[in-house]
């Protein structure tokens, strides 16, 4: 699969915001007022294109 998501895609690749805030997630708390990290469409992108290139650095086309 290369690049297949089903529905609701752009022909655009997202960018991180410039203030997007640095760190590590978190699952939250229900008692320490901790919300839980919230990944957004760079992020999954980021994830998604190191597998690809390692697949494509591998010398395997992905389909």
């Amino acid at each position: 699969m290369d690049r297949a998501y089903g529905a609701r895609v752009v022909q655009v690749e997202p960018k991180f915001a410039e203030d997007a805030p640095l760190g590590y997630p978190t699952d939250g708390s229900s008692t320490g007022g901790q919300l839980a990290t919230v990944p957004k469409a760079p992020w999954y992108n980021a994830v998604t294109e190191e597998i690809r290139n390692a697949i494509v650095g591998g010398g395997v086309k992905p389909e």
